[in-house]
């Protein structure tokens, strides 16, 4: 097993162990990172979709009840998203328009993904006040 999947994985755990004493926030953190890591290639880094994807994932998690991820599930999310995120992208490339760095960001924020079997949370509030 290569040491992005361990790392991965480690993170997952502590993400679940942070969600049971209501640490939202670092549990928001290290769920993020374990399925970045399980969603994109070795040395791929690219700061845009990094926001995006956070941005995606937290509004994913800030939809969920009990506030943890089955491993399956989380392949899922992080899938949606690039595959999201990579369709976006295409879009933008063929527009007729010239849309600069700072409209590409202002746009990616304004993509909404209708994650499947999203609920309402009682912590909601809580979700969206944490920063990444």
């Amino acid at each position: 097993m290569n040491e992005r999947i361990k790392k991965s994985l480690t993170l997952i755990n502590t993400a679940k162990e942070m969600a049971k004493v209501k640490d939202y926030q670092g549990a928001l953190r290290a769920y993020a990172e374990a399925f970045y890591l399980r969603s994109v290639d070795e040395g791929f880094f690219d700061i845009e979709y990094a926001i995006f994807y956070r941005y995606q994932f937290k509004t994913y998690l800030a939809g969920k009840r009990n506030f943890t991820l089955s491993l399956p599930e989380g392949d899922m999310i992080a899938d949606l998203i690039r595959s999201t995120y990579e369709d976006m992208r295409l879009s933008m490339a063929s527009s007729p328009f010239n849309i600069t760095s700072e409209g590409t960001m202002n746009l990616l924020k304004e993509v909404h993904i209708d994650f499947p079997c999203q609920d309402e949370t009682d912590f909601e509030d809580e979700i969206k006040s944490v920063s990444l």
